[in-house]
């Protein structure tokens, strides 16, 4: 089973990855904002880092593709000027 995981580098989608890794039948098309996020996923050939900008559309339904099933973690932080 395919899983796209947005969101892979934070602590749930590190422990998720962590967990389906573990798993003989899952491949995880991890998906991340920056090569620095990408760096702190675990080698695995399981899982695929997939280097996409949020608010891409078009990236973002290309890097699920393919995929049985996807966990959204990724949060957008919007700070406010106080």
């Amino acid at each position: 089973m395919t899983i796209a995981v947005t969101g892979a580098n934070s602590s749930v989608g590190l422990n998720l990855l962590s967990h389906l890794t573990n798993s003989e039948d899952s491949v995880v098309n991890a998906i991340v904002r920056s090569d620095h996020a990408a760096e702190s996923l675990p080698s695995s050939p399981a899982v695929t880092p997939k280097i996409i900008p949020y608010e891409d559309v078009e990236q973002l339904t290309r890097g699920m593709e393919g995929a049985s099933c996807v966990v959204h973690l990724a949060g957008v932080l919007i700070e406010s000027k106080m």
